[in-house]
């Protein structure tokens, strides 16, 4: 398949809007004499209350008998050009539409016939962020959240094509409300070349401006490095600081813990690199490693080896406040040291070899029982993943324990990680396992377990058929149903979960109810959710009847879907929030991710599209680490319908390309192909129908490679969609031959 070829637009680059040469000539910095009393618009001017190299600034208030306002306008000059006049219309408008509750709004604008450009802006009254946070003696995370706002509207302002060039303590003030305002966005991008060059303050500015080069929205990652050192500062840093040597002086922080000077400090390291290249790949990114900052999850910019314990050291530092979440550790591990107590008292009468690892692995366990104990005041919020990766580290550590021993626990430790459903320390703890010891069922089940962890349905598959074939279980049947499904089997998994709920009064209860849940699936994905609802309700019905506690996590997610297509959104919801309660009792990583995944799902089709892009956006600052590579493929996948949604083709494409690849890494070609056919079915509305419609044929061919006449009918139908735009008898054959595909297959 071949690969997307660069969109050859120019709306494509952040700035580039302002970059061409026509309007690069356009504006000098010829001086205006102005006067208390003149009017701009409907704007009279009051006083002058700031000035600088890009022109001068007013209070001003609307003089027109409407209503009463107060505004900030700022003056520029440009060289008398009709065409420079109407392409400065076109720029205002695009100003006028950057709306963000952190950013000065532009009101008005215009231009006098000596060639005075002025712009009416929101008057922000207040102090700047540095002083803000200094003189009101801010503590640490309060000031990372005043400036991850800052953050945000720059990162939504390059969305729109718009860089600020000038980010600066004076041009971020915060108001009465506590709240950061930008100011001047855009303006110093209706420079000419030499003005652009000078419009920086020295102490702020990138290197790439400081040498006069292009300036790219990578300049404003760099300021915005140089505002956090200021806004970290115990003292307010001088108005120009020298433009030689580091930018970022630690030494001059605030007090805060080391390990969170040692996460700024590597942060600054990477926004502020001297190499555009080195620095994040956007301003969103950096705003990404505050919020993992914030939320005490391991920041990305930190070195993290193999050995590392920086990971486990941020996650005990996190306190959910969920008691219940350690009562759920301690049963967990209670359970272990029951089981291994039974095999030790088994294995007293066999050899001093054997009663010996069976101790070893029994104190083992009571160890981490003991430091998951919630009244020993270590770590009251340690979660199930949290701890048994602590075990891990202490097993490869612990050289008392006997090699079988390690073996046997390492086995264990990564049997409870997958059920936990922490695929990234599950796989790299099943490396390190000595597989010629571990018997071939065992070994296959857990292959194939962690490959449903991490969305690769058709391994997985294969790897269960593999475990079934060396010893037949109700529990590896059922984890092939899930598969089979999971890899558009659903003939097969129907007649194996027939067979099981055969025998279902026989089944243990767990198994009961997972086989209910199962059901349930399939006759979701069959279109009959009704009949879904049916099948949950026995699921938990069968749960509370069972002698020990059973999960009703996944059964009420699934339900949640069901209720979603009979469009109660609300009971979805609120299915939802019950899952979320019962994760405290019964924790798992997965289940934690697929509750906000089909909340978003939920608040789309509800058509709260904003709420669905956060819980979406939340959601992926979780799962973006490689821990479930296959959660993180479809919540890229989700944000590009909600960015469609939202009217934002670019950002579309982009999450849909994203989402390609790491369905392409994961091995599931049909996924990441209808990944691609959302990227073509987008192209016609950036101008890229010519290239539409030559990637949909490829797009059709490739699945009909695939034996999927599913996504050829779809590949077809974003042919059809840009053909139209070139020609509209093409446009209407193809679209009645993609609704026959579709009739075909009663779709």
């Amino acid at each position: 398949m071949s690969a997307l070829h660069p969109l050859p637009h120019p709306l494509l680059e952040p700035g580039a809007l302002f970059e061409g040469a026509l309007f690069r000539s356009l504006l000098s910095t010829r001086e205006v004499m102005l006067d208390p009393g003149m009017r701009l618009g409907v704007f009279k001017l009051v006083r002058e209350i700031g000035r600088g190299g890009m022109g001068v600034v007013w209070l001003a208030e609307r003089d027109d008998g409407e209503y009463q306002q107060r505004v900030a306008i700022k003056c520029i000059v440009d060289q008398r050009s009709e065409q420079g006049a109407e392409l400065f219309r076109h720029e205002r408008q695009i100003l006028s539409e950057l709306r963000h509750p952190n950013i000065a709004r532009l009101l008005d604008g215009g231009r006098r016939d000596d060639g005075l450009l002025w712009f009416a802006m929101e008057l922000i009254e207040g102090v700047a962020i540095d002083r803000h946070a200094i003189e009101g003696a801010l503590p640490l995370d309060a000031r990372l959240r005043l400036f991850a706002a800052a953050v945000d509207a720059v990162s939504v302002a390059h969305g729109h094509l718009v860089i600020h060039r000038d980010l600066k303590p004076s041009n971020v003030l915060v108001d009465a409300d506590g709240s950061a305002k930008l100011l001047d966005f855009g303006i110093a991008a209706l420079a000419d070349e030499g003005a652009a060059v000078r419009a920086y303050s020295p102490g702020w500015a990138s290197p790439e401006q400081r040498a006069g080069e292009s300036v790219t929205a990578a300049s404003d990652q760099f300021q915005l490095g140089v505002l956090l050192d200021a806004v970290l500062r115990r003292r307010e840093q001088p108005a120009n600081p020298g433009d030689d040597g580091d930018p970022i002086d630690a030494a001059q922080w605030m007090a805060m813990p080391r390990y969170r000077k040692r996460e700024l400090q590597a942060v600054l390291a990477r926004a502020c690199a001297s190499a555009p290249a080195a620095r994040y790949r956007s301003v969103a990114e950096l705003g990404h490693e505050l919020e993992r900052m914030l939320q005490n999850r391991p920041v990305g910019a930190r070195a993290m080896g193999r050995h590392s314990l920086y990971p486990l050291a941020s996650a005990m530092r996190r306190r959910p406040g969920v008691f219940a979440a350690s009562a759920a550790v301690v049963m967990l591990i209670a359970a272990l040291i029951g089981t291994f107590t039974v095999r030790l008292a088994r294995e007293r009468d066999t050899s001093r070899v054997e009663a010996a690892r069976a101790e070893s692995i029994k104190d083992f366990l009571v160890g981490l029982f003991r430091d998951g104990d919630p009244t020993r005041g270590i770590d009251p919020d340690l979660s199930a993943r949290e701890l048994i990766q602590a075990g891990v580290l202490r097993v490869e550590s612990d050289l008392s324990l006997p090699h079988n021993a390690r073996d046997e626990l390492l086995q264990l430790l990564a049997d409870i990680q997958l059920r936990l459903g922490d695929g990234k320390h599950a796989g790299a703890l099943m490396q390190r396992l000595d597989r010629a010891a571990l018997d071939a069922g065992m070994l296959a089940e857990m292959e194939g377990r962690l490959a449903s962890v991490e969305g690769r349905a058709e391994d997985a598959m294969r790897h269960l058929e593999a475990a079934v074939a060396h010893g037949d279980t109700p529990e590896r049947q059922l984890l092939l149903v899930r598969a089979e499904n999971d890899a558009g089997e659903g003939g097969k998994a129907a007649l194996r979960l027939a067979a099981l709920l055969r025998n279902e009064p026989a089944l243990p209860d767990a198994l009961a109810a997972s086989a209910w849940v199962a059901l349930g699936v399939q006759h979701w994905r069959e279109g009959k959710p009704n009949e879904s609802l049916a099948d949950y309700d026995r699921a938990l019905a069968r749960g509370a009847n069972a002698s020990t506690p059973i999960s009703p996590v996944a059964m009420r997610i699934n339900k949640g879907l069901a209720l979603n297509d009979l469009g109660r959104f609300d009971e979805a919801l609120a299915e939802y929030r019950s899952a979320e309660d019962e994760l405290a009792r019964f924790p798992n990583f997965r289940h934690q991710g697929l509750i906000l995944q089909n909340r978003g799902i939920t608040l789309l089709r509800r058509g709260d599209v904003k709420d669905a892009q956060a819980v979406w956006l939340s959601l992926l600052t979780q799962v973006d680490d490689g821990v479930n590579p296959g959660l993180e493929a479809s919540t890229v996948h989700n944000l590009a319908s909600a960015a469609d949604r939202l009217g934002d083709p670019f950002a579309a494409m982009d999450y849909s390309l994203r989402a390609e690849r790491l369905r392409e890494q994961l091995g599931d070609a049909p996924s990441a192909l209808s990944s691609r056919i959302n990227v073509i079915a987008k192209l016609y509305s950036v101008g890229l129908a010519d290239e539409g419609v030559r990637m949909a044929a490829l797009a059709a061919a490739r699945a009909q490679s695939l034996s999927r006449p599913d996504l050829a009918a779809r590949a077809r139908l974003a042919g059809a969609t840009s053909s139209c735009e070139i020609d509209a008898q093409t446009c209407v054959a193809l679209l009645e031959a993609s609704a026959a595909e579709f009739a075909a297959q009663e779709n």
